[in-house]
């Protein structure tokens, strides 16, 4: 089964007290089809690491019913146009919204996941969404015999991932090791600082890369990310970085967003090259390929900028988790931020005149990538169902082991 195929293979069960300590674990795989395509490139990322390592194909699976998805995409994405602020707030009050909401979630669930466990018997679930967490902590809390673990998808964390019953959580940076243990008092055994999990980024480089995907090679490829679930203003930046002299073309990505992929036809007579790309699998080719990347502030997007070590400038974040992972950008100075469309105008100008100040971001950029996270899950996973103790050896996020 290709990656990202509809086609479903359900597994041949090995009964319980037949499966060996060689046998591979019997890997669940558990996200959310909600806005933004990060849960789920994580878990697909997960899914070809795991493939890599023992020739199992895992299955993603997910908990919500279609139309309990569509009223919270709705709800969300009408919220996070409209009224911003009122996300911010739940956000800043997570302790007490998550204690409310992830219950909700949970009872909504429950018969899914019950089915799912039922039906797979899995030795791990992995889960790369918050909201499936909390009702996988239950199933497991009644008896169920499965190792619980999961990949927080930002560089912050909120209640909605915390679960007493989690055998092994994988963080993005080393340094949400100690902000876990204070914040929720997590046991720093069970967890590791792997990386997110993404796709191995591809060996060629970026001119190589533009040859393949038939992109151009004389000009400077700015990479516009994020816009296809409507929550970058991409109608409003296109015409107006237009208006710059400096050469180069852009790149959009448009994703299941039919109606701006028909709207960015209209742009063809722009004075720079416009390539428009529907939802592409091979987004990382594309990351690498381009010398600028504009997108917003997501987990996974980041992950993967600094896996291919380039220079981002970070528009519209969304009040939360998005603001909280321009908190560590500042920190670390990996990409530069730009708070209104003037700001990011004088931000692509001056990158695309400044090669010397795009290389050091992509150098910074580059010393928090990991392009191995998804591989060394897979490799803790192997060893979590065996491991009684459930002890993790500390993987920072720069590949390198540290000590507890």
């Amino acid at each position: 089964m290709t990656l990202g195929s509809k086609e479903r293979s359900h597994p041949v069960h090995t009964p319980l007290e037949d499966r060996t300590r060689t046998t591979p674990p019997r890997l669940l795989l558990v996200t959310e089809n909600t806005l933004g395509f990060g849960h789920r490139r994580a878990a697909e990322a997960l899914q070809a690491a795991w493939h890599t390592l023992t020739g199992e194909q895992a299955l993603i699976e997910t908990t919500l019913s279609e139309k309990l998805t569509l009223s919270y995409n709705l709800i969300y994405g009408q919220t996070l146009q409209h009224a911003r602020f009122l996300w911010g707030l739940a956000y800043a009050s997570e302790r007490m919204s998550s204690r409310l909401f992830r219950h909700g979630f949970a009872l909504q669930s429950m018969e899914k996941a019950q089915h799912l466990i039922k039906t797979y018997r899995p030795d791990i679930v992995f889960v790369t969404h918050a909201l499936p967490v909390t009702v996988f902590g239950k199933l497991k809390r009644k008896g169920a015999p499965f190792k619980l673990a999961v990949a927080v998808t930002d560089f912050d964390v909120n209640g909605f991932w915390i679960d007493k019953n989690v055998d092994r959580y994988y963080l993005a940076h080393a340094s949400l090791i100690q902000r876990l243990y204070r914040r929720y008092r997590v046991p720093p055994h069970t967890m590791l600082a792997s990386g997110m999990p993404i796709f191995t980024p591809p060996p060629l480089d970026p001119p190589m890369l533009r040859k393949k995907l038939d992109l151009p090679t004389d000009l400077p490829l700015i990479l516009i990310a994020g816009g296809g679930e409507g929550l970058i203003d991409v109608r409003k930046i296109i015409p107006t970085l237009d208006r710059l002299n400096d050469p180069f073309a852009f790149i959009i990505i448009t994703g299941r967003n039919e109606a701006l992929w028909r709207s960015l036809q209209s742009h063809r007579t722009l004075n720079h090259p416009l390539i428009v790309k529907r939802y592409v699998e091979n987004f990382l080719d594309y990351l690498t390929a381009s010398d600028l990347i504009i997108s917003k502030p997501g987990g996974l997007t980041l992950s993967e900028i600094f896996a291919v070590g380039r220079p981002s400038i970070l528009i519209q974040p969304i009040p939360g988790q998005e603001s909280r992972n321009l908190k560590f950008v500042r920190r670390h100075a990996t990409a530069l931020i730009a708070h209104n469309i003037d700001e990011l105008t004088y931000a692509v100008s001056d990158l695309l005149q400044s090669p010397q100040k795009r290389c050091d971001l992509a150098q910074r950029a580059a010393a928090l990538g990991n392009k191995e996270a998804a591989l060394t899950i897979a490799r803790d996973l192997l060893l979590l169902r065996d491991n009684d103790n459930d002890e993790a050896v500390f993987v920072s996020a720069a590949g390198k082991s540290s000590s507890s």
